[in-house]
């Protein structure tokens, strides 16, 4: 699979064909964890109908990048713009973001 930054507004804009895949530039700076769990608790506790947009695109994003070499690789090839500490702040990010949720999902059954 090779990675390809897409110019497109929406992180959701999100597309995969012929191996390629496509994604918007995602900006990593300190705002950004607090961004995220405002969305998702706004997204779990106000949106009826399920739609899980935020907590499916972090989910998404943390396979993305599970281990700081990943990090490393998405940022060369600008899909990602790391502006933390080191490669090793995103991917914990990310990683301690969906299992967060994932317990209170499990807590409060959403």
């Amino acid at each position: 699979m090779k990675f390809k930054k897409t110019e497109k507004s929406s992180l959701f804009d999100i597309t995969f064909s012929n191996g390629i895949l496509e994604i918007p530039q995602l900006k990593i700076n300190d705002e950004i964890e607090i961004l995220f769990r405002n969305l998702q608790a706004y997204e779990q506790c106000h949106l009826v109908h399920g739609d899980t947009f935020v907590n499916d695109y972090i989910t998404f994003i943390s396979c993305l990048v599970s281990a700081t070499k990943d990090v490393e690789v998405l940022a060369q090839i600008e899909n990602l713009k790391n502006m933390l500490s080191s490669d090793e702040a995103v991917s914990n990010l990310f990683i301690e973001n969906v299992i967060s949720v994932a317990n209170l999902s499990t807590f409060f059954n959403f």
